[in-house]
């Protein structure tokens, strides 16, 4: 049922991996009469994984073959006038693009979190919020983040990633504010709409919060796109062009063969600005043949 060496022995030979020893092991157990069926259902199950993982390969194969037409595109585009090195080629994840009135229900539960949580912070580790200014001096992860609009914000919910050690890090910093003083703080700071399906504070132009106001999870983490921008920057030559191939599934979405992971933009990004790009209808070699694709570029 998994592969590997085949172990003969009565009618329904194993092979060497445990999961097919056990399923073979139950037949003692059950009779040949109940384990004729279960052994069909097993290997029905081994079968549909096994296509499974096929297809999402092979999904995979189709998106580095898109990624790496749409980078070559950009680079022509672009031209080597910009970056003689050719520029850094990144896959970007995209944020949630629908905007919902935040709802009261959701504005009291934050509410009420926030007392919960200024109520430990008397006893809470303080929290060292994250110094940023190493790459300050460069546009580039800001373009970035702005051209993905939060695609890591979608597990903040309600909680907003804040704990007890931001808050008693925000009381410090304000020990004329009362407790209440600073609950109602973050509280008049959310939207009166954020983005469907993700953080309470995620707003289309970003956090709601102020920077000294969030937690040191959202001020100190790098997705893996940002993470190779960030040490691509710390080399010599620091790249001067980022060539960036976005799709529409967030940074906390699985892969999968229903997972809607089509291509929505292509963009370049210097230090002057971003540059976003409409590539034409191509057609493009994928693992079943040639396929006619226009997937790119609406903003």
């Amino acid at each position: 049922m998994s592969g590997g060496a085949v172990r003969q022995g009565g009618p329904y030979p194993s092979c060497a991996a445990a999961a097919c020893r056990m399923v073979v092991g139950r037949r003692a157990g059950m009779g040949d009469a109940a384990f004729a069926p279960y052994l069909a259902r097993q290997a029905a199950q081994v079968r549909e994984r096994r296509a499974t993982v096929a297809d999402v390969q092979a999904q995979d194969h189709d998106r580095q073959l898109e990624n790496a037409a749409a980078w070559s595109y950009l680079a022509r585009r672009v031209g080597d006038a910009a970056d003689p090195n050719g520029g850094l080629r990144i896959a970007l994840p995209s944020g949630p693009r629908r905007t919902r009135a935040l709802a009261e229900r959701r504005r009291a539960g934050y509410r009420r979190r926030l007392m919960d949580l200024v109520s430990q912070a008397r006893d809470a580790v303080e929290e060292v919020l994250a110094d940023d200014t190493e790459h300050a001096v460069s546009t580039l992860p800001g373009r970035l983040c702005g051209l993905c609009r939060g695609g890591c914000c979608t597990r903040g919910g309600d909680h907003a990633y804040l704990t007890a050690g931001t808050l008693r890090a925000y009381m410090r910093r304000h020990p004329e504010m009362t407790d209440v003083e600073v609950v109602e703080r973050y509280v008049a700071s959310l939207p009166p709409a954020s983005q469907a399906g993700s953080c309470i504070n995620h707003t289309p132009a970003g956090c709601a919060l102020p920077r000294d106001m969030r937690s040191a999870t959202c001020n100190a983490y790098a997705c893996e796109s940002l993470a190779r921008l960030l040490d691509a920057q710390r080399g010599d030559p620091a790249p001067r062009v980022v060539l960036v191939v976005q799709r529409s599934k967030d940074k906390w979405t699985h892969a999968g063969k229903d997972v809607d992971d089509r291509m929505v933009g292509i963009a370049s990004l210097t230090e002057a600005g971003t540059r976003r790009f409409r590539m034409p209808a191509k057609h493009v070699a994928t693992s079943d043949g040639i396929r006619h694709t226009d997937r790119c570029a609406r903003d």
